[in-house]
């Protein structure tokens, strides 16, 4: 690609929390990569990959191998509903670990050779307050707290592990809680606009100005979109 500007790629872009990262990072001077899992137009992407799923290591080998040098990976793409563990069956449970967990193994898997191109090598996944033990036992949030919250606590033993293995390749690994957004998910815990949450850009926006301020020495914790410590 030898692209002088710096790339981006962001998994999970064909609406809400994604669509909304690929259209500041281009507004920022940044070459975007997404990836979708329908053939979908992407505002602001250089370049869109599609049929791209996270519960298939080949589709993610194939997004992976079509980007050369990246600077900054974001692993948007997760699910996640308001269920509780009592109505949860086991398949179900282990197909929000595949997604949310697995699935953010493999797309960093697949992009670590793009990575490994350039020197700036930034890694995101999108944590949640729902993963807290501190939140979950002493302010317990009353949506999100079955396989959802289950996952979301993996996932950040996820990211501190690669953090901790990547640290001498001058890798940063950050996990960054959105907070609750006006998306189709945010909205099945209620109107995030009527009752607290925000809108997609100005969650962007703040979790932009706190992937710039990251330096790679930080140490590992999961900062929300206003750059606050969210408790593990």
């Amino acid at each position: 690609m030898s692209n002088s500007k710096p790339i981006a790629v962001v998994v999970g872009a064909s609406r809400g929390i994604g669509a909304e990262f690929v259209k500041q990072l281009n507004e920022a001077g940044y070459h975007v990569v997404a990836t979708v899992r329908r053939p979908t137009v992407v505002l602001g992407a250089s370049k869109v990959i599609d049929s791209i799923e996270l519960g298939s290591d080949e589709s993610m080998e194939r997004a992976g191998q079509s980007v050369p040098e990246a600077d900054l990976l974001i692993v948007n793409a997760s699910i996640g509903d308001d269920e509780i563990l009592l109505s949860t069956d086991s398949k179900k449970l282990n197909h929000y670990l595949d997604i949310n967990v697995t699935g953010t193994h493999r797309a960093i898997h697949a992009f670590l050779p793009a990575l490994r191109a350039r020197k700036t090598r930034k890694i995101v996944v999108l944590a949640t307050f729902c993963g807290s033990f501190e939140v979950a036992v002493n302010r317990p949030f009353p949506t999100f707290n079955g396989p959802y919250a289950v996952s979301k606590v993996a996932l950040n033993m996820l990211a501190i592990q690669f953090h901790r293995e990547l640290a001498k390749e001058a890798f940063t690994v950050m996990p960054i809680d959105p907070g609750w957004v006006d998306t189709d998910m945010g909205r099945l815990a209620g109107d995030p606009l009527k009752e607290g949450g925000h809108t997609p850009e100005n969650s962007i926006k703040g979790m932009l100005k706190v992937i710039s301020s990251i330096k790679q020495d930080d140490p590992i914790r999961v900062l929300d979109y206003a750059g606050e410590v969210i408790p593990w």
